[in-house]
């Protein structure tokens, strides 16, 4: 299953994105403004320590392990992960909880293997820091 999320906007906390399925957009996302770098990535579904659920976990980021894409509204929330759902008039994210479980079920379905291409911002805009949150998942891969 191929997953790809387009950066579309870079505010002082955050970063808002779009994320698509096989091509079809489910969501828009939301990560830290300190977010990972733009890339290719392995994804597997596992068990999360932290969330005691599976959740879909990217492997591979440079400097970073445990990164998650999971629920949650606001900035603060991400703990340096990728944040899903509906984006509401002030940037935050609506139906956090809903849009994963939507996206869960589809990931489950697929036999396929899973990655995902994050993509920066159409206008060249630098998104994509090394620098790693300080409360991001600390799981081994």
């Amino acid at each position: 299953m191929r997953i790809e999320l387009q950066r579309t906007e870079r505010t002082e906390d955050r970063v808002l994105g779009e994320l698509s399925l096989d091509g079809v957009q489910v969501c828009d996302t939301l990560e830290p403004a300190n977010c990972i770098p733009a890339g290719t990535y392995t994804v597997i579904v596992n068990q999360s320590p932290r969330f005691g659920r599976k959740l879909p976990r990217l492997l591979g980021v440079p400097g970073r392990i445990g990164i998650l894409i999971h629920s949650g509204n606001t900035p603060e929330d991400t703990g340096g992960c990728i944040l899903v759902g509906i984006k509401d008039a002030n940037g935050d994210l609506r139906s956090s909880r809903a849009t994963l479980d939507a996206i869960l079920t589809l990931l489950n379905a697929s036999k396929d293997e899973k990655s995902i291409s994050i993509t920066d911002m159409p206008d060249g805009a630098d998104v994509g820091l090394q620098e790693p949150a300080a409360d991001s998942e600390r799981a081994e891969e």
